[in-house]
C-alpha cells in the first residue's frame, strides 16, 4: 500500500519505518530556550560567484577556497586567478569577471579594490553604478555599460592604469586630475599624474579574455528555458537549457527536470557553508546550483524531482529534523512542506532526505557527498519551531525555511 506524503503531513504525522521509532529521542538534546519562530537572514541577494576556469580561490577571515563556484560573496572578501577566468554576478544583473593572473578585494557591491590584472565590469541597466580602484586611480562606472580596467603588468615604478569603455561612459580619475571617457575610447592614468587624453581604441581587437567573455555571454542565452524564468534568473537560462529539460505540471505550471543520475536528490552534492549574515548556505555542486537551490521550491513524480522557479531567495529552501548525532534536511515542497515520498509495506522508506553525523557541523564548512538517503535507527522528527545551528554548537531544527541561522 501507498499513502500520499501530502495526506500524512496535512494531518500532522510525520511517519518513520518501524525500525527507525524503535529507539526515543533523547530530550536533553533540546533546548526551547533558543527556539526562533522565523527564519533572520539578510533580505538582501549577495552576489555571486557564477563562473570560473582553470585555477581561482577567495579568501576570507584568512581561509582560502579553491574553485568557489556558487559561493556568495560578502564585503571584504579576496579573489585571485593564476591560469583561469572568473566572472561574478550581481543581484541587479551586473556581471563583473577576472582575467587570468589577476587578484582584487571586494569592499562592496559596488566597490572593488584591483591588485593587478584586469577586469571587465558588465554594468546594468537601473543600477547604481560602480567604483574600482587601482594603483591610485578610480575609475567611475556610472551608467550601464561595459568597461575594462587593467593594471600594465610592464610598467612597475607608476603602474600605469587603462580604461576602456566599450558601451556607456566613464570616468578615470588619480589625485591630479579626471578625464570623462565615452564609448570607443580608452585612457590611461597613474598615481600622481593625470589622465590621459581618450583616445580611440580598437575594440574589435579579441585577446583571449575578450574572447571567454564573448563565450560567456552566449552560454547566458536559453531560448527554452527564459519564457519560464522570472526577470530575476533569465541570465541562468543558458545553463537551465544546457541541463535539462521543461514539462508542464498540473498545479506548478512549468517546471524544469534536471538530467541527473537516477539517485540524485536535491541538497545532496555540495556543501554548507556558513557565510556571516546569511548563516549557513547551500553551495551546490551543479553549475545550475544557483538558481535551483536558492529560489524555488522542487517537486517529485514519475521517480524524478523537478523544480518550480520561484522569486525570492533564500540561503537554502529546505525543511531540518535532528536526532542525537545526526541532523538531516529535505527540500521544501510547492506548499512550503517537506517534499518526502513514503511508502509504507514490504519497501517501506523515505526518500528525499540527507542526513550527516552532527559533529560535521562543528566547523563553518560540511561537505556533503551523497549523505544518507534513509535516517540512522535513532533519529526521529520533531515539530519544533526552525532554531538555529552555530559553529561549534548543534541544535535542533525543524521546517526551516533556509539553511539554520545564528542568533
Amino acid at each position: 500500500m501507498c499513502l500520499p506524503a501530502a495526506a500524512l503531513l496535512s494531518a500532522g504525522l510525520l511517519l518513520f519505518p518501524a525500525a527507525a521509532a524503535a529507539q526515543p529521542a533523547d530530550d536533553s538534546a533540546w533546548d526551547p530556550d533558543l527556539v526562533q519562530t522565523a527564519a533572520e537572514w539578510s533580505d538582501e541577494v549577495p552576489a555571486h560567484v557564477s563562473s570560473t576556469t582553470g585555477n581561482s580561490w577567495l579568501e576570507r577571515d584568512g581561509t582560502v577556497e579553491a574553485d568557489p563556484l556558487n559561493v556568495p560573496l560578502l564585503a571584504g572578501d579576496r579573489l585571485r586567478t593564476e591560469d583561469g577566468y572568473l566572472e561574478i554576478l550581481f543581484s541587479d544583473g551586473s556581471l563583473l569577471a577576472f582575467d587570468r593572473h589577476t587578484e582584487a578585494e571586494l569592499l562592496s557591491d559596488t566597490l572593488l579594490h584591483l591588485e593587478r590584472g584586469a577586469i571587465r565590469l558588465e554594468l546594468a541597466r537601473g543600477s547604481a553604478g560602480y567604483r574600482i580602484d587601482a594603483a591610485g586611480t578610480t575609475t567611475w562606472a556610472r551608467t550601464a555599460g561595459e568597461y575594462l580596467v587593467e593594471i600594465d603588468a610592464a610598467s612597475t615604478a607608476d603602474r600605469m592604469v587603462r580604461l576602456l569603455v566599450i558601451r556607456g561612459s566613464a570616468e578615470l580619475e588619480s589625485n591630479a586630475a579626471r578625464s570623462l571617457v565615452r564609448a570607443g575610447y580608452e585612457a590611461w592614468a597613474s598615481d600622481g599624474r593625470a589622465p590621459s587624453l581618450p583616445r580611440p581604441a580598437n575594440i574589435s581587437h579579441a585577446g583571449d579574455f575578450a574572447r571567454w567573455w564573448d563565450e560567456r555571454r552566449h552560454e547566458r542565452v536559453g531560448y527554452r528555458s527564459s519564457p519560464y524564468l522570472p526577470s530575476e534568473l533569465t541570465l541562468y537560462s543558458g545553463v537551465l537549457d544546457r541541463h535539462g529539460e521543461w514539462h508542464y505540471e498540473a498545479g506548478s505550471g512549468y517546471v524544469w527536470y534536471p538530467r541527473v543520475a537516477a539517485e540524485w536528490t536535491p541538497y545532496s552534492s555540495g556543501r554548507w557553508t556558513y557565510v556571516g549574515v546569511y548563516g549557513w548556505v547551500w553551495i551546490g555542486a551543479e553549475r545550475w546550483a544557483w538558481p535551483t537551490h536558492h529560489y524555488g521550491r522542487w517537486g517529485f513524480k514519475r521517480g524524478r524531482y523537478y523544480w518550480i522557479p520561484g522569486r525570492r531567495w533564500a540561503p537554502a529552501w529546505v525543511a531540518w529534523a535532528t536526532g542525537p548525532g545526526y541532523v538531516g534536511w529535505v527540500p521544501l515542497g510547492y506548499d512550503d512542506r517537506p517534499l518526502v515520498s513514503i511508502h509504507i509495506g514490504f519497501s517501506t522508506g523515505w526518500r528525499g532526505w540527507t542526513y550527516l553525523p552532527v559533529d560535521r557541523f562543528h566547523t563553518h564548512v560540511v561537505v556533503v557527498r551523497g549523505g544518507r538517503f534513509l535516517p540512522p535507527r535513532h533519529v526521529q522528527l520533531r515539530h519544533v519551531a526552525a532554531v538555529p545551528i552555530r559553529p561549534a554548537r548543534i541544535i535542533t531544527t525543524y521546517k526551516n525555511h533556509a539553511a539554520p541561522q545564528t542568533r
